[in-house]
Parts: structure tokens; sequence; C-alpha cells
């Protein structure tokens, strides 16, 4: 496996500004219903204070805002953040291996995620490249360092040119 840093051009911006972009749309649709629910239990916890459970289920709600908001930064705005710092340092990694395995599941949202291992690395994309990809083929990734993120993907044949 080989391994490059070169510079984002100028169309990799702006692939990257979309996919930052449509991460962001997802990770804001989260916190919202997120919002809402924990709202509703925080109003339920309210209305049901009674005597002296009062301080008991304030730390309660405490620690479940605390625990929903980790949740919500893990699972939506750490990879917007990522993504946003690699934008920032404008640099990508080019990787060439085999794909050693791959896999596509389906969010809530409707967007299919793939998740591509090379070197013993696993990246994640949305690329549709690699939804045409079976395993074992010999490919060049480009890859955001930070994220994690794999934007563009090319097979290579035996002998090494590219197709």
């Amino acid at each position: 496996m080989t391994d490059a840093r070169i510079p984002l051009t100028a169309e990799d911006r702006v692939l990257v500004s979309t996919q930052l972009a449509s991460r962001r749309s997802v990770a804001n649709r989260f916190a919202t219903i997120v919002a809402i629910a924990t709202a509703v239990f925080l109003l339920k916890l309210v209305v049901s204070v009674r005597g002296g459970n009062g301080p008991a289920l304030a730390g309660l709600g405490i620690a479940f805002v605390i625990a929903i908001g980790l949740l919500v930064w893990y699972f939506g705005y750490r990879l917007v953040s990522r993504i946003t710092a690699d934008l920032a340092a404008g640099e990508k990694r080019a990787i060439t291996g085999k794909i050693e395995d791959i896999s596509s599941t389906g969010n809530a949202y409707g967007e299919t995620i793939t998740y591509v291992t090379v070197g013993g690395e696993k990246f994640v994309t949305r690329g549709r490249f690699f939804d045409r990809c079976r395993g074992g083929e010999p490919v060049v990734l480009e890859i955001l360092p930070r994220s994690r993120v794999a934007i563009r993907g090319r097979v290579l044949e035996a002998e090494g040119a590219s197709i």
C-alpha cells in the first residue's frame, strides 16, 4: 500500500463542501429530533416533581441532557467538525491498495453509507463509485485525513494502468 499527501483541488473543495453541507443538514435534523424528544422528557420530569423528589429529578434531568448532548455530538456534529478541519487544512491523502472489505448500510435519512477498508484502514463514503466495488479490486482512494472520508476512488488494472 502506498500513501501520499496532496493539496485539495478546486473541484475537491466543491465536492467536500457539498458533502459537508449534506452532513451538516443530517446532523441538524438529528439534533432537532433529539431536542424535541428531550424537551418532552424534561417536561414530563418537571410535571412529575412532588415533594422531596425535586433535587433527585433535577439531577436526573441534568445527567440526561448531558448524555443526550454527547450522543448528538458523537453521532452528528463530530464528523461535521472533522470535515470542516480537513477543508481548512486543504489536503487529502491518496492511498493505493486492494479493497479488503466493503459494506453498505442505509441510515434513517434515506442515505446509503459505504465503509471501505484498504490497507487495514476503514473509511466512510457516500460515493457512488464504491457501490459498484465488490472487494479485492486494486484501487486508488483519495481520502480526507482527519475525517477519514473517501471522496474519490479509481480502480486499477492488474498491470497498474488506470481504467
